[in-house]
């Protein structure tokens, strides 16, 4: 399956950054490395622009999700409570 980004619709993959087996579930989060969209997977494994409440919960609650952002960003992030 091929899924790209839909804000520069540059051509994700997983494989990338993650074990090559691993296939997207719905839920799952994707950051685009060109552009820095961050979106979801939905039930047919097409993708949508994640929302504030999902950011701000994946920072909060995903620890690989936040340094993944503060690394490709180059900033630390303050954690939201």
């Amino acid at each position: 399956m091929e899924a790209k980004c839909i804000g520069c619709n540059e051509v994700l993959s997983h494989r990338e950054v993650t074990d090559p087996d691993l296939q997207p579930e719905p839920g799952n989060v994707s950051v685009c490395l060109n552009c820095g969209a961050v979106m979801v997977f939905c039930d047919d494994l097409s993708l949508r622009s994640a929302t504030m409440e999902e950011i701000g919960y994946f920072m909060n609650n995903n620890p690989k999700f936040r340094a993944s952002l503060e690394a490709m960003f180059s900033v630390p992030i303050s954690k939201r409570h």
